[in-house]
């Protein structure tokens, strides 16, 4: 940029102000000057220092490019400065510009003599003299803001029209959506109008589903009833054969007595043959009579009328869809054991405990009776199976059953075999062998104050088979009472019949046809499953709040046990047949008539019967935690010989007896906690429970 500078010269300084003249020259000075060229020379070409000469020339040379470098500097910043601030000219200036560019010189004379004379009176004042705005710069700054402006404009302009854009979309989903909630409303209300209708007339349909399952287990049973005269008819005509050969033979017999004149020999062995042909013929023989009056004498019903049908039937018999079953012996056996005014003679607060024994490592999970020898059976959380003697609770046998916690096993009543059951999915059969010495019961000293630990080489146990069919825990096993017949339940809401003739192996025990039957009718875990003493009936308790009793020829579900309001833990028979008891998981023990039937019934909390007097119990209380309450459950119930005491294991430490006939309740304790499994040994008149810390202890 070229900068014009007015340069006013005088002629003489002492001239006086009127008489002096001035005139305007114009100069350009170019913004890069020529500097000074300085030449640089090596140290060798400076030649000798030793005169002064020298010396002062050197120096001087130095100063003279120190002083050249500095002014290039200043120069330069100068220039920096000159570029940096560039000021609008003042008002004078440009006026004298404007005069000189238009060669008004008079003018311009005139102007320069009255504003020097004013400045010298010190009339303006240069410091304060207005400077005239520079109008392209105003105007360049003008137009840059409106540029700004106008950009700003259209920004807002997009993006005014893209809210409005968004605006539109926005309402026009929020009528879609209106809309949709509407039609939302309107499908909803009208299937809920469906439902109802369906509700109503699925509700028709309900009467008739019950009615056409009546009648198809009606004609399941009289199909079972015409097989049943079938083979009784069968029967009749063997027996009528029979018959005929014996009077054939007793006619032979009676012409070799006239020959030779041996008249007692031939009534010896006719009254043999006629005693062949009453069993032949399923008359009762005198010790069935003697066992029916006992048994009517207990209040047990006279069943020969059944039982003469019953007795009829063959061995085996293999219809209904189920695996061959015995037929019902009618009578158990073991009430012959009961004498008249045995439930008088034992008290219910007449048990103490004799012995405690350390059993398992971990909690004892369940105990079983053997039916016909001293033996007792533990299982515990440790995945061991502990076989005892009785009544001294010496071990016998120790088997590493299971690769997980055993949960129940079972005797064998007809061989030595253990079934056991576990949380593995598995259910294992084992042979075992003991000591028959070491079986030895004294009965005049029943108990012994100290137990006795054999472990002899003798005592073994093979495992038989493994039976695999549940896909969860395996929770009860109970065995029928012919011994070849195995029941199981487990958390998969099954109960499967076993044929453990047909899984005489391990390899054979994994086929599908190891398991004959499975019964599915429960909704939840079915907890325990227990025969009818020397029965074909089958009680279950499941966590679906019910007690289900089934007919295992049939396969039919006979009879729904409703009451329990909370899970129902375990169901067992008395040895009558003619009730049953069960326990839940909320403290409640509850007794069933088994002489009412119906397909399902419901029992009241107050319902009496005359077997059951008393037909509900809460032996537990809820004990409090730190949390929230918890409910002290009952795990499992057993009857006495003569059912009129039951026997319950609770999980507060305690073992309730309760006399049936008036619901007294009388609490033992032993145990330091929970107790898992109570059970009766009938010889001996003993009871023994296990608990959750390991113990067994036997209370005579």
């Amino acid at each position: 940029m070229a900068l014009t500078i007015a340069l006013l010269s005088t002629r003489s300084l002492n001239m006086e102000l009127d008489d002096s003249k001035y005139f305007i020259k114009e100069e350009v000075l170019e913004e890069d000057g020529v500097s000074p060229e300085c030449n640089f020379v090596a140290a060798d070409e400076l030649g000798d220092f030793e005169t002064d000469d020298t010396i002062q020339d050197i120096m001087s040379a130095l100063n003279e490019c120190t002083n050249n470098k500095k002014a290039q500097e200043d120069l330069y910043e100068l220039k920096k400065t000159a570029k940096s601030h560039i000021s609008p000219p003042r008002v004078d200036e440009f006026f004298r510009s404007y005069l000189l560019k238009n060669k008004f010189y008079e003018t311009l004379d005139m102007f320069q003599i009255e504003w020097f004379k004013k400045v010298h009176k010190g009339n303006i004042s240069l410091e304060n003299e207005a400077k005239l705005p520079d109008v392209y710069a105003q105007n360049k700054k003008m137009q840059e803001e409106n540029c700004k402006l106008r950009q700003e404009k259209e920004n807002a302009l997009s993006l005014f029209c893209e809210t409005e854009m968004r605006l539109k979309k926005m309402k026009n989903e929020r009528d879609y959506h209106i809309l949709k909630h509407r039609r939302l409303l309107q499908e909803k209300e009208q299937l809920l109008a469906d439902i109802k209708k369906l509700r109503s007339h699925y509700a028709e349909y309900e009467p008739i589903l019950r009615q056409l399952r009546h009648k198809y287990e009606v004609a399941m049973k009289e199909k079972t009833l015409n097989r049943v005269e079938r083979d009784r008819a069968i029967g009749q005509a063997e027996g009528l054969r029979a018959a005929l050969v014996s009077l054939q033979t007793l006619g032979n017999m009676t012409d070799a007595v006239a020959n030779n004149g041996s008249n007692q020999n031939v009534r010896h062995q006719a009254s043999e043959q006629q005693q062949q042909q009453t069993n032949a013929l399923n008359v009762p023989n005198d010790e069935e009579k003697v066992l029916v009056s006992q048994a009517s004498q207990q209040g047990v019903p006279d069943t020969y009328g059944e039982r003469k049908i019953l007795h009829f039937v063959p061995k085996t018999i293999t219809g209904g869809g189920i695996s061959e079953l015995p037929a019902d012996k009618g009578i158990n056996p073991l009430l012959k054991i009961i004498s008249p005014g045995t439930g008088n003679t034992t008290k219910v607060n007449g048990r103490k405990l004799n012995l405690s024994i350390k059993a398992h490592k971990t909690a004892c999970t369940g105990l079983s009776v053997h039916p016909s020898k001293p033996l007792l059976c533990s299982t515990g959380d440790d995945k061991q199976v502990k076989i005892w003697g009785l009544p001294t609770l010496s071990l016998l046998l120790t088997i590493d059953a299971h690769e997980d916690w055993v949960s129940s096993a079972d005797f064998n009543p007809k061989a030595p075999l253990l079934a056991t059951a576990s949380g593995d999915s598995s259910v294992r059969l084992w042979q075992y062998g003991l000591d028959e010495s070491e079986l030895v019961v004294d009965r005049d000293d029943k108990l012994k104050n100290k137990p006795v630990i054999s472990d002899r080489e003798t005592n073994r146990a093979n495992r038989l088979a493994i039976l695999k069919h549940h896909t969860g825990t395996v929770w009860s096993v109970n065995w029928h009472w012919d011994g070849r017949f195995l029941a199981t339940s487990g958390i998969d809401t099954t109960i499967c019949i076993w044929d453990t003739e047909r899984c005489s192996n391990v390899q054979s025990s994994n086929l599908p046809s190891a398991c004959r039957v499975t019964f599915r009718r429960h909704s939840g875990s079915v907890n325990s499953v227990c025969f009818l003493p020397y029965g074909n009936v089958l009680v279950s308790a499941s966590a679906d709040k019910t007690v289900v009793l089934w007919d295992v020829r049939t396969g039919i579900c006979v009879q729904s046990l409703i009451g329990h309001k909370n899970s129902v833990n375990h169901a067992v028979f008395n040895q009558q047949g003619t009730g049953i008891a069960s326990c839940d998981s909320a403290g409640v023990v509850r007794f069933w008539d088994l002489r009412r039937v119906g397909h399902y019934l419901h029992q009241a909390a107050n319902e009496r019967s005359s077997i059951f007097p008393v037909s509900s119990l809460k032996l537990t209380k809820p004990r409090k935690s730190r949390s929230h309450v918890v409910s002290s459950q009952v795990n499992q119930v057993t009857f006495d010989l003569t059912g009129e005491h039951l026997a319950s294991a609770c999980s507060d430490g305690r073992i309730c007896l309760v006399e049936v006939a008036s619901g007294q309740v009388t609490s033992i304790q032993g145990h330091e906690d929970a107790v898992q499994s109570v059970a009766f040994d009938y010889d001996l008149d003993c009871l023994y429970s296990a608990g959750s810390d390991g113990k067994i202890c036997s209370w005579n």
